[in-house]
């Protein structure tokens, strides 16, 4: 069932009695060593995953100082993967990685989610599940005017921006519409534009403010000021989350004549 809501904190979904009891019992039985209420999910997207462009992609390595920085905290991470997904050699009980090819771990995913303490994921479609269940939700490599980091725990991170190899503010992108054409892969590298992921010391440092954002979730003067100067038709305008304080502090020539 959905029900309306205006607060995108609060919970617009409700799961079935007998699915989650069915999907509890799944947990108890497969994940019997972690807390589930203690543990981040966490879904990347490969780059030419499903034969679409590397746009909204981004390499598995950028993501492995911040699961082993979560799992030296005592939290546990599951890893949505998929068959055809390069495994991550981490040799730690409280790391798992399940297959959602497989029709139950389809299912599992959403409790998964539910259940959680939270999810990290990049463009992709487990991303809109952590939106969907107001979640907290630590959005990595977004390219777009949107991101599935909606409600006041969601911290998120900007792709930067090349135009003929040379990286450009986001006031600038914003200014030449590239958000606009963005979803237009081949017309952005017809006009030169490419993206730049976020390095593993970016999503590191987000990760460390998405973990401790209910306990500090004031939004910064950089924040309110970068929000409040985006266009109107980029939903992050609109959204209760907020762009990583730490990657606007590291990459303020990107960000000088939007906060300035």
């Amino acid at each position: 069932k959905i029900f309306k809501s205006k607060n995108l904190n609060k919970n617009i979904f409700k799961f079935k009695d007998d699915y989650l009891k069915k999907m509890k019992l799944y947990i108890n039985q497969k994940f019997s060593k972690i807390d589930i209420n203690k543990t981040y999910i966490f879904h990347h997207r490969e780059p030419g995953y499903n034969n679409t462009s590397y746009m909204r992609g981004s390499n598995i390595k950028n993501y492995l100082p911040s699961i082993k920085y979560l799992l030296s905290k005592g939290y546990s991470v599951i890893r949505l993967t998929h068959s055809t997904a390069k495994k991550l050699n981490i040799t730690n009980t409280n790391y798992y990685e399940v297959n959602t090819d497989k029709y139950i771990n389809k299912m599992l995913q959403y409790y998964l989610i539910y259940k959680s303490r939270g999810l990290l994921c990049s463009s992709s479609g487990p991303g809109s599940i952590g939106s969907l269940l107001s979640k907290p939700v630590y959005h990595i490599n977004s390219v777009g005017i949107n991101v599935h980091a909606t409600n006041k725990y969601g911290i998120y991170l900007l792709k930067k921006i090349k135009l003929n190899k040379k990286t450009i503010s986001f006031k600038y992108a914003i200014k030449n519409n590239y958000f606009k054409f963005y979803l237009s892969t081949r017309y952005s590298i017809k006009k030169g534009y490419s993206v730049i992921e976020n390095t593993p010391e970016e999503i590191l440092e987000g990760l460390k403010e998405f973990i401790n954002v209910k306990r500090n979730n004031k939004t910064s003067k950089l924040q309110k000021k970068f929000k409040k100067l985006l266009p109107s038709y980029m939903e992050l305008k609109l959204y209760d989350s907020n762009i990583s304080k730490n990657f606007i502090l590291k990459n303020k020539k990107l960000f000088l004549d939007l906060i300035n």
